[in-house]
Order: structure tokens, then sequence, then C-alpha cells
């Protein structure tokens, strides 16, 4: 609802609007305005807020920017953080893709989360009734891609190609746990942000390291681990992925690379 609404919200309120949204998606919603500095930096992913409501707290906060806060010089670094530590979690979970879907049968609404296969068998045998499934919450992956989208594929570049490196190389490595249509969904980003960002092709070429040093692949923090000492391999694995969807826009992805590749040696 807030997302939705942003455009209303004075600019009055943005900082302390800002600040909640930190507050609530890291679980430290019953700290207060006034006490940041107890703010614990080193647990971004806490059990005590599903990532769900972490999702929705990054993409509140990216649609308030993307209105009157682009006024503001407003720092949005820690919503950039929560979100690729959110990543990994996310990875394990089974259910990404379900959404609370209501049905009503006999003047009676039943609710339940369904993924889409089950929601598109549900729905034959609703229509036969006469009624239809209807989606009231949206699905994790409907909310992480459209907070990516809109952190990395919008109208303005991110400052940090680091940064960039580090959610493209951790967003191919859940693309290897998530059901197909997630992890078709997680390559085509990574190709669209292929496009935007060019210089990224140095992370599919495994003949030399763009960067020196060691990958930190467990360190949530995408501005200091260090992607370009490390390169794709995750697709190597997703090229022999079970379901041919995936491994079709694999090898799209890896022909376009190969393609930036070639116009960069020109």
């Amino acid at each position: 609802g807030l997302a939705k609404y942003a455009h209303l919200i004075s600019v009055e309120f943005f900082v302390d609007l800002f600040q909640l949204l930190k507050k609530i998606m890291r679980g430290q919603h019953g700290v207060g305005i006034g006490a940041e500095d107890t703010i614990d930096d080193g647990d971004l992913v806490s059990t005590r807020v599903s990532s769900r409501t972490s999702l929705l707290c990054i993409l509140s906060a990216l649609h308030v920017l993307t209105g009157q806060g682009e006024a503001l010089n407003l720092d949005i670094k820690d919503f950039y953080y929560q979100m690729y530590a959110l990543l990994p979690p996310l990875a394990a979970n089974p259910q990404i893709e379900a959404a609370r879907m209501s049905l009503m049968s006999d003047g009676t609404r039943y609710t339940v989360y369904l993924t889409p296969a089950e929601v598109a068998a549900s729905g034959a045998v609703a229509d036969a009734d006469g009624a239809a499934w209807e989606e009231t919450v949206r699905s994790e992956s409907d909310l992480l891609f459209e907070c990516l989208d809109m952190m990395f594929l919008g109208r303005t570049k991110v400052s940090s190609l680091m940064r960039v490196a580090a959610f493209a190389k951790r967003v191919l490595v859940g693309a290897l746990y998530w059901p197909p249509r997630t992890a078709v969904r997680a390559i085509d980003f990574v190709r669209r942000l292929l496009l935007k960002y060019p210089t990224l092709d140095r992370l599919f070429s495994s003949e030399e390291q763009a960067g020196s040093g060691l990958y930190l692949r467990d360190l949530d923090d995408p501005d200091m681990c260090n992607p370009f000492a490390t390169c794709m391999y995750e697709l190597h694995w997703l090229q022999i992925h079970h379901h041919p969807t995936v491994q079709a826009a694999t090898a799209r992805l890896l022909a376009f690379a190969k393609a930036e590749a070639k116009k960069h040696q020109q």
C-alpha cells in the first residue's frame, strides 16, 4: 500500500520513513526512531521478519525514490545491502513462486498459497463451477525481480560496477536452485544487466582473471566481496539444467556475452 501511494507522501517525512523501513526490514521495528545507534549492521537478515516483509520494505523505498525522492540526496545503500543479503535465503525457498490465491465457491471464500502450475490446474477445475482463482498477494519471485529491475535497470546507472557484478553473480547462484520459471527470469535479468553494463562481460570469461584477490561469496557486502576475482561458472551448470527452457535462456545469455566480448576486442 505504501508503494502504491508513495507519490502522495510529503518530502518532509522521507528521512523518518526510510529509517522506519530499515528497522522493519531488519526486524528492529521496536527500537524507535531515536535509537539508530542500536542497529546491528552485522546481521542483515533477521529471523524476526520474513523475506516477504523485507522485500516489501525495499520495494516501498524504491517507489518513494522514483517519485519526489529523486530530488533528494538520500543514501539507500542499506537497501542494496539488505537485498544482497536476502538472495541466499530466497534461493533456499522452495515456495518462492507461490502467490496467495482466493476462490469464491458457493458463497465461501477459500484462500491458499499456490504455485503457478497449481493455479493453472485449480483454475481448470474452478471454471467448471463458474468460479476462478484471484491473486491477492504477489509471489516473492515477483517482488524480488521488481526490486532488482528498479535498482539496476531504471533510468539511472548504479555508480558502483562492483555492486552490479556482485548482484549478477549471486542472482545466477540463486538460479541454480530456483524453479524453472524463476531461474529463467534470473538469467534474463543478468542478460539485461550485461546490456546496460557492458563491462560485465569480464565475468563471462574463465581464461583470465578480471580482478585480483579472492571472491568472498559469503560476505553480505556487494561492494567488498570482490566479484571480479571469479567468473560466472554457474552458467555451465545451467546449460545442463533439467528444464529445456532454462537451457535455452542460458544459451541466449552466453551467445549475447560472447557477442559483447567481441565488440570490446575490436
